[in-house]
């Protein structure tokens, strides 16, 4: 199964030392590169080399760097990583667009989403299956790199660059998971190449996996025209995206095509015709998942009442993908011909026989998952302690394959699991949220939710990132759970700053914090409420949260 993965971090972290074992092991059918290695590539570094020794008025904008870059992608996407794909094979890349969202992005002040759509829309660049950064203290990398400059004699301009440049540099690789939760994976590289070797195995093994509740490679495209001729498509949080979906075991194509524009539309449509299909390579898609056969159909017999938020009349329904011959130009128009030409287009969240939907949840249950999230020293920890004196709030436990430390106990600290049986629940979906540390497994398994709030009858309550938040919430809906959600921001950030000093945190680490902090507050408008945390003033805040879920509880109650 190919496989795109890509390995970032600070010079000296030991990215081609991982290369090199990689490579040893024999495990995998591995393609190596660099974008340095291609033959414009080289000719960009030498230039971006040269223009880092200049003076300051004389360096290129960010902008600059970044399509210079893109011209080295470009190369090194249509020679290696797109036929290598193809043909099932793993590629790993040495620096690859990470690098730019990096530098150029979180260091240079650039919007991580307007470089991510530049690169798209300029050389359809694929996105990694999984990242790998490399995390160790800058100190001991220079001292690797001094090291190895002083074997080799070869020394760049960005070896000037002084040790506070690649902290910085540092906390910004580390910030960007916030941005990539599922995809980057921080390793560890203050270790032995062996345990860093297996830690890396396990993640590519269990990116791998076939996953047993994957899409069929199979699918319906759907296209609705309203009576203007306009192009509707239905938009969600990942951009937007044609109704349709997969055809489910043992159902035909035309079976699939029907139930799909009833699933969208609540229409009723007859006289399906298949007018084609097609094999389709998409390399943006997770692995395993990118080799896909579109079928293509027509019909303009349909009946029922529409149920979306735009009432006007739906003229014909169409079935194609992506680039299809428009009525009204000649030729096939790609993708985003359409996306500048359509307007909002929203499926309706009720229908006949849902159940009523509010902002927290399906209105099904009393009982309430209060989720909190937020910056380090803002009390977080403290008040679910509080709130968990209440007997009937209690505090998710998260389930590891680490072995037991002494004192904890099954059910009240973790659940303790082992590492196969982790994997095996992972790829069923189970898992709301994980992260892999010291070759350990941790996460928040969704039976912990329904034990709480469903066999326990009981609120639960959990101090999550932003991430992590989002997937919960998402699961809680699913469930018809109800949620309410805390996003906790401090009053006063020096006493927020000698909060974290008091717990030992190092300057390094607090200044890594204050940046994440910092690019998670935009997030926090997706929270139920925002609460400014005083000083001294946390139990307070646990009984405004009490108060804010018997209040929650009363209008359910009342539905």
């Amino acid at each position: 199964m190919s496989l795109l993965i890509t390995l970032e971090g600070i010079d000296g972290s030991g990215k081609t030392t991982l290369v090199s074992s990689l490579k040893k092991s024999g495990e995998l059918d591995l393609i190596t590169h660099n974008w340095r290695d291609t033959e414009w590539g080289q000719k960009i570094w030498c230039l971006l080399n040269e223009s880092r020794g200049a003076e300051k008025n004389g360096l290129p904008s960010n902008w600059s760097y970044i399509f210079l870059i893109l011209v080295a992608f470009d190369e090194l996407v249509k020679r290696v990583i797109q036929p290598n794909l193809r043909e099932n094979k793993v590629v790993i890349i040495d620096r690859y667009i990470d690098s730019t969202l990096v530098y150029q992005g979180l260091a240079g002040g650039l919007e991580i989403g307007t470089i991510q759509e530049v690169a798209k829309k300029t050389i359809d660049l694929p996105w990694p299956d999984v990242t790998f950064v490399l995390d160790i203290d800058p100190a001991k990398a220079q001292d690797r790199l001094k090291k190895r400059k002083l074997a080799t004699g070869e020394y760049t301009n960005w070896d000037k660059l002084n040790l506070e440049f690649h902290h910085r540099i540092r906390n910004y690789y580390l910030e960007l998971k916030k941005y990539f939760p599922e995809r980057i994976h921080i390793i560890n590289a203050d270790r032995s190449e062996t345990e860093i070797l297996t830690e890396v195995q396990e993640i590519i093994k269990q990116t791998r996996a076939p996953k047993s509740e994957a899409r069929l490679p199979q699918s319906v495209r759907v296209i609705i025209q309203n009576e203007k001729g306009e192009f509707l498509l239905v938009k969600d949080k990942w951009g937007w995206n044609f109704p349709g979906g997969k055809i489910e075991p043992g159902e035909t194509p035309e079976a699939a095509a029907c139930r799909e524009v009833f699933e969208e539309t609540n229409l009723t449509i007859e006289n399906c015709q298949k007018i084609a299909e097609e094999n389709v390579f998409y390399a943006n898609l997770p692995p395993g998942n990118r080799h896909w056969k579109v079928h293509f159909f027509r019909t303009q017999k349909y009946a029922g009442e529409i149920i979306i938020k735009e009432t006007e009349k739906i003229l014909g329904i169409r079935f194609v993908d992506s680039n299809f011959t428009s009525p009204k130009t000649k030729g096939h128009q790609p993708y985003q011909f359409y996306l500048e030409k359509i307007r909002k287009f929203e499926k309706y969240a009720g229908g006949q026989g849902n159940p009523e939907k509010t902002k927290n949840g399906t209105k099904n249950s009393k009982n309430t998952l209060i989720i909190i999230a937020g910056g380090s020293g803002t009390g977080k920890t403290t008040v679910e302690n509080l709130l968990a004196q209440d007997p009937n709030i209690v505090k998710l436990v998260s389930t590891t394959t680490r072995p037991p430390r002494t004192g904890e106990k099954e059910g009240q600290d973790y659940y303790f699991i082992s590492k196969e049986t982790f994997q095996d629940e992972l790829e069923k979906g189970r898992f709301l949220e994980h992260v892999i540390y010291d070759s350990n497994y941790y996460g928040i398994h969704g039976k912990v939710v329904d034990l709480i709030l469903g066999t326990q009858n009981k609120h639960g309550i959990i101090i999550v990132d932003v991430a992590g938040f989002r997937q919960i919430k998402k699961y809680c809906q699913e469930k018809g759970y109800n949620t309410i959600s805390y996003w906790f921001k401090a009053e006063n950030v020096e006493k927020m700053v000698e909060h974290m000093k008091k717990r030992g945190t190092s300057e390094p680490e607090i200044l890594r914090r204050l940046i994440i902090a910092e690019k998670e507050e935009k997030f926090a408008a997706e929270f139920d409420h925002i609460l400014t945390i005083k000083e001294n003033d946390l139990v307070t805040t646990a009984q405004k949260i009490k108060e804010n879920l018997s209040h929650e509880i009363g209008q359910y109650n009342e539905n």
